[in-house]
């Protein structure tokens, strides 16, 4: 049960999925046999070394509630920018839900790449909502 998780213990992909199934409050919804959902995570693992084994356990998690999953480590804006548009135009014709995890450092509501170049949050938050049509539910987390 969820009661029983210590609330010092990350979270895995066991307890992950116990969530979809126990749970509305969660954003992403257990596996729908007739959608297509994709999840797309976004690391950058020089200023967050942690952020690859993070972006591992959210693809299990994502797969395990029946998400197709893309996964990319991002180093500049730039590459993310390019990332995030090579991925969206692969799965938008056939994508019924979209999650989309962004991992790295961020100072002043910036993503932070290498070489310290940023990038607004809500620069990425403005293009995802001008990109992807508004009858697929999309879930951003920053």
């Amino acid at each position: 049960m969820l009661e029983d998780i210590s609330k010092n213990e990350p979270l895995n992909a066991e307890h992950i999925q116990l969530a979809f199934h126990q749970s509305s409050r969660y954003l992403i919804p257990y596996n729908q046999s007739k959608s297509k959902q994709y999840g797309l995570i976004f690391f950058n693992t020089r200023n967050r070394p942690g952020a690859k084994q993070e972006a591992d356990d959210l693809q299990e998690a994502l797969e395990i509630a029946g998400s197709t999953v893309i996964k990319r480590n991002w180093k500049d804006p730039h590459d993310l920018q390019a990332m995030m548009d090579e991925a969206l135009s692969d799965i938008l014709s056939e994508c019924s839900l979209l999650t989309v995890f962004l991992l790295s450092h961020g100072y002043m509501g910036a993503l932070v790449g290498d070489n310290n170049h940023e990038i607004p949050v809500n620069h990425i938050l403005h293009h995802l909502s001008d990109t992807v049509p508004k009858y697929v539910p999309m879930v951003s987390s920053v």
